[in-house]
């Protein structure tokens, strides 16, 4: 299917497009790029099946017309022009065959039979059009590139999932993902600072462990000077401490408990800590073995006097050197309670929070909009009602405006759709008004994206929206004025629109809902009974939700 371009009466692109959808705007990313400020970035998109044409507008500033109007959703004709900013886009015009066949039918008395008409149309289609250079793409800067990325990569994603999905369990499932993400990057660093708050207060209790020992064999040294005296018995009930020694350092024997002293000490980590304790100042030292066990090893202040020859100066000089060491095997004890409850607790809160807030949020959401609906469905019946937005939303302020202009646009093309009492007509022409609703709802097809089908009280189809035509495979010109099971041979629409338009007569018009499958995809499907003047319900609006 071919297209041209022009701009101020002139062609500027010639495109020849297949079957496909194609973006139109400034942006460089465009399948057709406009270049000019009234025209968005992403403006419109241009989508071709078979030998048909639509064009939508994506939100664009300045809107998108055909043939002058300003449309939203537009199925195209073949003579149909579509303006967007200082372009128009329409399918090229056979002006030269035109003249060709207006000189061959004018000149001499000479005229063209039917079939040489044919044949030179056939001819003029088949020329090919050379396609003109494209307009260059104006430089796209790295913060629209991110722009463009985010909006093809995630949003558009995103916006075909809203449109299959509640948005509740899509926004729990958000609330949910972002939870665990959170817990995930910031919980783990938590209980590595806490894993280390644990060992260093749990190698601080057995350090004093050791320093009780300390300080008991201290005095017993004081007092008798007698190593066999020592003792281990303050540290032998402590759980955590897995074995104590007193150690003579200058031997490496064990001086007590009694059961050890035959022991010989061939730990590395053992030695290390000895050696270690000898040369350093602060009187203890700790080893880390690897194993969740860790050597202790602090020195008993009762020392012994040594020579030693000092290497720099080559004199002798004197140093103190502990006679008695104890060593300990101390276990960093596993307690979840002491460390984890704090971090147990406050994920509960979180959670707590995070759930009472999507709740305050679902129904800061839902309650408008259910709000509306209610009031949408009583003008649907017929009664004069005034919609009206309870929230400071901008959007559904946006949509109670043109709702309230759609619905005076229907009271003044039917004559109003207050209902009045059964039976006083005051001679009011039904039919006519039958008519003007019908021919306004049709009207209201076109525009909407949802698929709408209105039956009459005997199942008799009276309206098909383009949409509902497109979904169900159905034509309109036939199936209107048949049965809707006769009409539409997915029988389980058709079964479910009848059991639906049972229920809103026997309800006297009260809005009802199902859910059924069309397409493989689940759909909700609402409907709503309309009264004319005279009272009774006349028409049942079945609408099929496109959009979730």
């Amino acid at each position: 299917m071919k297209f041209e371009i022009t701009k101020n009466g002139e062609v500027v692109l010639s495109k020849e497009l297949t079957e496909g959808s194609y973006k139109i705007g400034r942006a460089g990313d465009c399948d057709i790029v406009l270049e000019s400020s009234k025209v968005s970035k992403h403006h419109a998109l241009l989508v071709i099946r078979g030998e048909r044409a639509a064009i939508v507008d994506t939100d664009s500033s300045n809107g998108v017309f055909v043939n002058g109007i300003l449309v939203k959703k537009q199925l195209l004709k073949s003579s149909d022009t579509i303006g967007i900013g200082e372009f128009q886009i329409r399918k090229p015009q056979l002006k030269k065959l035109k003249k060709e066949l207006e000189v061959f039918s004018t000149s001499g008395g000479l005229a063209l039979d039917k079939k040489a008409e044919e044949q030179l149309f056939k001819q003029s289609q088949e020329i090919e059009v050379p396609d003109l250079p494209s307009v260059p793409a104006a430089e796209i800067s790295a913060g629209e590139k991110l722009i463009s990325f985010v909006d093809t990569k995630l949003l558009i994603p995103f916006y075909e999932i809203v449109r299959v999905t509640d948005y509740r369990y899509l926004a729990a499932v958000i609330l949910v993902l972002s939870i665990g993400a959170a817990s995930i990057f910031s919980v783990t660093p938590v209980l590595a600072w806490g894993n280390e708050i644990v060992k260093k207060e749990a190698l601080k209790r057995g350090h004093t462990i050791i320093k009780q020992l300390v300080r008991e064999n201290y005095r017993i040294l004081s007092k008798s000077k007698d190593f066999s005296m020592l003792t281990t018995a303050a540290a032998e009930s402590e759980k955590d401490m897995l074995e104590v020694y007193l150690v003579d350092t200058k031997t490496k024997s064990v001086l007590a408990p009694s059961k050890y002293l035959s022991k010989s000490l061939n730990d590395p980590y053992v030695l290390i800590a000895l050696e270690d304790l000898a040369e350093s100042n602060s009187g203890e030292i700790t080893k880390d073995r690897g194993d969740g066990t860790f050597v202790l090893a602090q020195s008993i202040p009762y020392y012994s006097t040594v020579e030693s020859i000092s290497e720099e100066e080559g004199e002798d000089t004197e140093s103190n050197v502990p006679l008695v060491v104890v060593v300990g095997y101390f276990k960093i004890p596993k307690t979840v309670v002491g460390v984890y409850e704090p971090l147990a607790v406050s994920g509960l809160i979180s959670l707590l929070l995070a759930l009472l807030a999507f709740f305050f949020v679902y129904k800061m959401i839902s309650h408008p909009i259910s709000r509306l609906n209610e009031q949408l469905d009583a003008v649907l019946k017929g009664d004069d009602v005034q919609l009206s937005c309870v929230a400071k939303f901008k959007e559904l302020e946006t949509l109670t405006t043109v709702i309230n202009f759609a619905v005076s646009r229907m009271k003044s093309a039917s004559g109003g759709l207050a209902s009045s009492p059964s039976g006083i007509s005051g001679g009011f022409d039904f039919e006519s008004e039958e008519k003007s609703y019908l021919k306004t709802v049709d009207e209201f097809c076109l525009g909407s994206t949802d698929a709408i089908l209105v039956i009459d009280r005997d199942k008799k189809i009276k309206v098909v929206s383009p949409v509902l035509a497109d979904l169900l495979s159905l034509r309109p010109q036939y199936a209107i004025g048949q049965n809707i099971g006769d009409a539409c041979r997915d029988s389980s629409f058709s079964g479910t629109a009848i059991e639906l338009a049972e229920k809103v007569i026997s309800s006297l018009g009260e809005n009802q809902t199902a859910t059924l499958e069309i397409n493989g995809i689940s759909r909700n499907l609402s409907a709503i009974g309309h009264r004319l003047s005279n009272g009774d319900i006349e028409f049942i609006v079945i609408t099929v939700k496109m959009n979730g």
